[in-house]
């Protein structure tokens, strides 16, 4: 085939070949130098590449695919699912303009605009994404069962190390399928040198948000076991909010801590006060993340 493309103008092609081994296979993207004598020609050689991709994907019995090109030039940018059809990946526009120079050298960054979750055309090419995911997903006739699995591994009781702050111990247990573990205390005997005490819940993260986008961050029990400290991240977020709670009735203190990023809680010893870390609040119209990674 490749003998073909020896009297043509020299161009490239990026094409997408599924390899068969013997017991598997797997995709491979063959950058080809090919030789172009005319415009004229062009045409005829994406449909001989198209005809070969077509025809080595239905015939391979392959079920991984390969990763489309992000310049969409022709029909063989796309590669085969596990069902046996062609995917056809959204395009990635490439900004050529968006070029560093790191001592000298020069690195371009073609897709830096995609760095921008909130631009419209980033939110299209994430949806377009989704959209793609799910029609492969709604097809898929293994994905109930291997929920099932997992589920089924999941499924189970599990503690985490207790440790002591005063007179109390402090554990984290997950019944089995909660999104959060959640952080139980008990109270401990100094006189009997026991744990008969019921084990009570101290916080839940589980109840902080009704869809589940809220997540316990980082936590420190003061040494005299009387408060909790504890960040909350929302959304995956890095920025942290920091909250007190008062251990003996539970009650969240109103005072909170923002703009903590990338901190843990460290209590002194006579339980007046913890350390942190915090950047400082973003001026008016200020990108929240500028200069703070």
């Amino acid at each position: 085939m490749l003998k073909a493309f020896e009297h043509h103008a020299r161009s490239q092609m990026l094409a997408f070949v599924t390899v068969p081994a013997i017991h598997f296979c797997f995709t491979r993207r063959l950058r080809l130098n090919i030789l172009r004598k005319s415009s004229s020609s062009s045409s005829s050689l994406l449909l001989l590449n198209e005809a070969f991709f077509t025809r080595r994907v239905s015939n391979s019995r392959c079920h991984c695919s390969s990763s489309s090109s992000s310049r969409p030039s022709s029909a063989i940018m796309g590669s085969s699912s596990a069902l046996g059809e062609l995917l056809h990946y959204p395009s990635a526009r490439r900004d050529d303009s968006v070029v560093e120079d790191y001592h000298g050298v020069k690195i371009a960054d073609p897709y830096r605009w995609l760095e921008d979750p909130d631009a419209e055309e980033v939110k299209e090419f994430v949806e377009s994404q989704v959209k793609l995911t799910d029609s492969v997903l709604a097809k898929c006739e293994t994905k109930e069962k291997l929920s099932e699995n997992i589920t089924a591994l999941f499924d189970h009781p599990r503690y985490e190390s207790p440790f002591r702050k005063g007179d109390k111990y402090f554990y984290f247990h997950n019944t089995g399928l909660q999104a959060q573990d959640v952080l139980y205390m008990q109270a401990f005997s100094l006189t009997f040198d026991d744990l008969d005490a019921e084990p009570e819940v101290l916080l839940d993260p589980n109840t902080l948000s009704d869809d589940g986008t809220v997540a316990l961050n980082t936590f420190s029990v003061s040494e005299d076991a009387k408060y909790l400290a504890y960040g909350l991240s929302s959304s995956g977020s890095d920025w942290v909010t920091i909250k007190l709670i008062k251990i003996d009735d539970k009650k969240v203190e109103p005072d909170t801590l923002s703009w903590v990023k990338f901190s843990g809680i460290t209590w002194t010893h006579d339980s007046k006060g913890f350390f942190y870390g915090r950047y400082p609040a973003p001026k008016d119209g200020e990108d929240i993340d500028a200069d703070r990674d």
